[in-house]
C-alpha cells in the first residue's frame, strides 16, 4: 500500500527499526538520512523501535557480537548526531522517542541475566551523553507501559517471532489500549518487513486495525546470526502520516 499524501499531515513519523549499531548497513543508513533530510519540513516525531545496539558486553550470551561498550556507544552517538543534522533547524522541535528492545534489556539493571548489573555502563553516563539526551526512553515491557502511542499509531519493539507474530502482538497491543478504532500497530524485532495491511480478527473478520513492520537496518547476514534463518530479513524506509482521527497512512519503499 503506497498512498499519496494530501496536504500537510498533522503528524509525520519517521520510524527506525533494529539499527544494531556496529552492524548497521551504511548504504541503508545513508538512505534514512536522505529521507529525513528530504522530509525535514514535515517530520514531527522520530521513533527508534529498539535494538539500537547489541550490548553483548552486558550479556551472558555474546555470540561473537562487539564487546567494546564505548565503541558501540560512539557509533550510536554518531548516528544520533547525523540524524539531528539531517533534520536541520527543525530538529529541536522534533520529538525523539527510543523504545527499548530485547537488546536494550541487556543493559537494564533489573535484568537478572545482565553481567555485573551494578557496573553496567548506560548511554547517558558516557562522554556522548548529549547525543542520547534528546531521546525519551520507554522500557522494554510487554504491557501498556511498553507501548508508545502517537495519534492513532502504536509503537512497540515486540517479543514474538515467526509467521503471524505481528498480527498476534498487534491484537494484544490493540486490546491493551482499549480496542481503539483506526489503530496502526508498528513494531520491529523480527527483522522481517510486513507491509501495511489490515489485521484479521478472525478468518472472516477484519477490524479497523492495521499493522506494519519496517524490518531492520543491519546487514543481511551478520556474523552473529550464522545459525538463524535470515532469508526473510529486509528493510523498508517509511514515513507514517496522520490527518485528523483517520487511520495513519504509511508511505514506504522496500530497499532490500
Amino acid at each position: 500500500m503506497i498512498l499519496t499524501p494530501r496536504g500537510r499531515a498533522g503528524i509525520c513519523i519517521l520510524p527506525i527499526a533494529d539499527a544494531h549499531a556496529h552492524f548497521t548497513s551504511e548504504p541503508h543508513w545513508s538512505r534514512v538520512l536522505d529521507l529525513a533530510g528530504r522530509s525535514r519540513s514535515e517530520i514531527t516525531d522520530v521513533v527508534n523501535l529498539g535494538d539500537w545496539g547489541d550490548y553483548s558486553w552486558a550479556s551472558d550470551h555474546p555470540r561473537g557480537e562487539p564487546s567494546d561498550a564505548y565503541s558501540e556507544y560512539r557509533c550510536m552517538a554518531r548516528q544520533s548526531d547525523e540524524l539531528w543534522k539531517a533534520l536541520g533547524p527543525r530538529a529541536s522541535r522534533v520529538r525523539w522517542h527510543w523504545i527499548d528492545g530485547n537488546h536494550e534489556y541487556r543493559i537494564d539493571p533489573a535484568n537478572p541475566k545482565a553481567i555485573a548489573r551494578d557496573l553496567i555502563i548506560r548511554p547517558e553516563n558516557t562522554e556522548w551523553h548529549a547525543s542520547f539526551a534528546r531521546w525519551r526512553r520507554r522500557p522494554y515491557l510487554l504491557d501498556r507501559r511498553g507501548i508508545l502511542r502517537i495519534g492513532n499509531a502504536a509503537f512497540f519493539h515486540g517479543a514474538g517471532s515467526g509467521r503471524g507474530s505481528d498480527r498476534l502482538e498487534g491484537l494484544r497491543m490493540w486490546s491493551l489500549l482499549g480496542g481503539p478504532r483506526n489503530l496502526l500497530t508498528v513494531r520491529g524485532h523480527t527483522h522481517t518487513v510486513v507491509v501495511p495491511q489490515p489485521v484479521e480478527i478472525t478468518a472472516a473478520t477484519r477490524g479497523t486495525q492495521w499493522m506494519f513492520n519496517p524490518g531492520h537496518l543491519g546487514p543481511a547476514k551478520p556474523r552473529y546470526a550464522t545459525k538463524d534463518n535470515t532469508t526473510t530479513w529486509g528493510t523498508a524506509l517509511s514515513l507514517i502520516r496522520q490527518w485528523g482521527n483517520e487511520l495513519p497512512r504509511v508511505q514506504y519503499e522496500i530497499i532490500r
